[in-house]
């Protein structure tokens, strides 16, 4: 606040014209409070000097006193009121007030005294933009440039507007003009490097914030990093964001920014402090608060992630609930993950990657043509969306629309299917091939993205020569687990094998045992072991007539998994049935009755680390198909306890021969990851369901009833990252 004073009665309060050229030129250098002083003894002297009540409540206004400047304005228009120019500044110091009428209404007085008034349509038009009237807004400012070209102030603002509006090209063409009147506007350079990095020109947006440099904008130091950050750039990127700090300590921003490059950078300990910092500064922090919840949830710590997502909905509604909708299907709670992205998406309807979140939730809840519509609107929105793609082509697939499905895959892999991930400071880089279907394991846990830069090759795409121009990696994963998906792929795995130096995990060879009908055959002369044959059936003709003397027989299509269309028929009536309503080809094989003594099904899986057994989870069920998630494992503790005892001594609930046989398995297979779910019959012999590299092991949430399993899958993690490690050598 600026105050008025008057000396004692002893100032003799005379005026000097050189008073008020010194006031001047301290106002023009913008030392507004060196200027203000002047003022006052001019005023002391002389109360009713117009021109120093003027200039004084010019200054009031740059000072933030908006009050004080319309009172001495309007005192100084008293003694002058049709100045020109004691109306603009009027008017400016009613805006700052936010009465935009009177400002607008002072305006006009200007244009009835001066009707070619530039400067007056350049307050029009900032008076308009801060009404969001950004129309009008325009007009006024280009008004004021048809009357005089030279304003640059007015040009540097119809800029500004158009880069709001997203007219980036129009904003990029005004501020070169106002650059090429005024070379050393600093601001101009600055906000011209930021409409071209919106547009994605990196290289020209930093050519100007070079040149921004002298004006020492703390926010042309972190746009830098943001570019840098941009381009993985991470450590550079630290060193731009704090440069910015050491301009603006207080710069929260920059402080949550730099939180993001210290977690690339596997420095996530600093990094938690930075976002707790700019917490510190900005409590409300939307994007710190997101920042935060991310890194907590990716530390298993899922409920402090969704309190840090909860502060951030009044302040960023859609990312917040699309970050609650990660974290609610991270939980495994499907049906609130998919409210949460609905919610995002209601936010904000153009919201991409919550309309895609939503489609994958819809279809892991089995809503198929929810999930198709999702991925139809992500491709009206982002027609390049490889995953969408990859996604509804799937949905069309197995609704029978397979050539429009293979239209997507095309459109999807046909513009890259070479995708890199880069992680600072990781150990090593991981090629994984993949097939463009359903046949590849999920790898979300598996490689620890801190020690790994993963390259993912869509290998089925691959053209004759590009396994020799693939990026450099220490040591190849083939990712494609079922042999039955994956049959197209083999001229591109033996063009990328002829070329192959580095060493290559789960060889594509030992994954084709695997397939269900020649695991058998692979694990036959096991002790202990009870594998009943499989047979393979393209249609219902290829059946013998011996097989109802088979029954009870299981059948499932070739090509589904987790259960889809499997069934046990138990009479040669239901056996007719499906074979005459067999759509596709399918596997047959004899059902041993595997309930124990106590009336439950039992399910073991194990993973195999470097051939090595390592126990992952027990099912316990009342129907003949067990799957873990609907086996009221969590409401029954006796099942948790015993669940626990397994994980904690396989080989004591297995017994020797047990393990010998599960260990025998990890070894003929011979593979470098793979599953194998089973159960224990009553004379002690292990009955194999399946054995393949297609089975997933991943975290529970840590404060769920069902987290004492972290442990023993957390030493899969670190098993399979030695493995890595040995492998490479690195």
């Amino acid at each position: 606040m600026i105050s008025r004073r008057r000396h004692g009665a002893g100032d003799d309060g005379k005026w000097h014209s050189m008073d008020m050229q010194i006031a001047l030129e301290h106002h023009r250098a913008g030392r507004l409070a060196k200027a203000v002083q002047i003022y006052q003894r001019i005023l002391e002297a002389d109360p009713a000097n117009a021109d120093a009540l003027h200039l004084m409540g010019n200054a009031a206004c740059l000072l933030g006193d908006a009050d004080l400047a319309v009172a001495l304005i309007g005192a100084a228009l008293g003694q002058r009121p049709a100045s020109v120019g004691y109306l603009l500044s009027l008017a400016m110091a009613y805006r700052a007030q936010s009465r935009h009428d009177l400002a607008l209404a002072c305006y006009d007085e200007v244009l009835a005294l001066a009707p070619d008034s530039a400067p007056a349509y350049f307050g029009i038009g900032n008076t308009r933009q801060a009404m969001d009237q950004p129309q009008l807004a325009r007009d006024s400012f280009a008004h004021a440039l048809a009357l005089d070209p030279a304003l640059v102030e007015a040009r540097y603002n119809l800029a500004n507007l158009e880069k709001s509006l997203g007219r980036h090209e129009a904003a990029i063409a005004h501020y070169r003009l106002a650059i090429a009147a005024r070379p050393d506007f600093a601001d101009a350079h600055h906000n011209l490097a930021s409409a071209l990095q919106a547009l994605g020109r990196f290289d020209e947006a930093l050519a100007g914030y070079e040149l921004a440099l002298p004006g020492k904008l703390p926010e042309t130091h972190n746009n830098i990093g943001n570019i840098h950050y941009e381009r993985g750039q991470f450590a550079p990127a630290l060193a731009a964001y704090r440069l910015a700090l050491q301009i603006q300590p207080q710069y929260a921003e920059a402080v949550n920014n730099m939180g993001n490059a210290l977690r690339q950078l596997g420095r996530d300990d600093d990094a938690v402090a930075a976002f707790e910092s700019a917490l510190q500064l900005v409590p409300d922090y939307a994007a710190a608060h997101l920042s935060l919840g991310s890194l907590l949830m990716a530390r298993g710590l899922l409920d402090d992630a969704g309190r840090h997502y909860t502060a951030a909905l009044p302040g960023a509604p859609a990312p917040a609930h699309f970050h609650l909708g990660l974290l609610n299907d991270r939980r495994g709670d499907l049906p609130a993950a998919r409210a949460s992205f609905a919610q995002a998406v209601d936010r904000r309807a153009d919201y991409v990657d919550a309309i895609y979140n939503l489609g994958v939730v819809e279809g892991r809840l089995l809503h198929p043509a929810d999930a198709e519509r999702c991925y139809r609107q992500v491709l009206a929105l982002a027609p390049d969306h490889v995953d969408a793609h990859i996604n509804l082509s799937a949905i069309l697939i197995d609704t029978e629309r397979r050539d429009e499905g293979r239209g997507h895959l095309d459109l999807a892999y046909t513009q890259q299917n070479v995708f890199t991930h880069l992680t600072a400071g990781a150990r090593r880089t991981v090629l994984i091939l993949f097939d463009a279907g359903k046949g590849n394991m999920n790898l979300s846990y598996l490689f620890q993205r801190r020690s790994n830069n993963i390259i993912d090759w869509m290998i089925a795409y691959a053209d004759d020569q590009q396994a020799g121009r693939l990026p450099h990696y220490d040591l190849a994963f083939n990712a494609m687990g079922d042999p039955d998906l994956t049959a197209d792929t083999v001229e591109p795995v033996q063009r990328f094998l002829d070329v192959c130096r580095a060493p290559l995990l789960n060889h594509p060879a030992l994954v084709a045992r695997t397939a269900r009908d020649f695991l058998p055959a692979l694990l036959r002369d096991i002790d202990h072991l009870l594998i009943p044959a499989v047979w393979r059936y393209a249609g219902p003709q290829e059946w013998p007539d011996a097989m109802a003397g088979q029954l009870p027989l299981l059948i499932r299509p070739i090509y589904s998994h987790g259960g889809v269309g499997l069934t046990l028929v138990h009479t040669a009536a239901e056996l007719a049935l499906s074979r005459a309503q067999q759509a596709g080809p399918v596997y047959v094989s004899r059902y041993v009755d595997y309930r124990s003594a106590d009336g439950w099904f039992r399910k073991y899986r194990m993973i195999f680390i470097d051939r090595q057994p390592y126990p992952y989870h027990l099912a316990i069920s009342p129907n003949w198909m067990v799957h873990y998630y609907n086996a009221g494992m969590e409401s029954q503790l006796w099942k948790l306890e015993e669940e626990k005892r397994f994980l904690a001594d396989p080989a004591q609930v297995l017994g020797a021969a047990g393990m010998a046989a599960i260990a025998a398995i990890g070894a003929r297979m011979d593979l470098d990851y793979a599953g194998i779910d089973f159960t224990l019959l009553s004379d002690g012999r292990i009955l194999v369901f399946e054995a393949n590299p297609t089975m997933l092991a991943h975290p529970e949430d840590p404060s769920g009833p069902v987290a004492h399993k972290n442990v023993t899958t957390q030493r899969i993690f670190d098993a399979f990252e030695d493995l890595l490690a040995r492998r490479s050598g690195a």
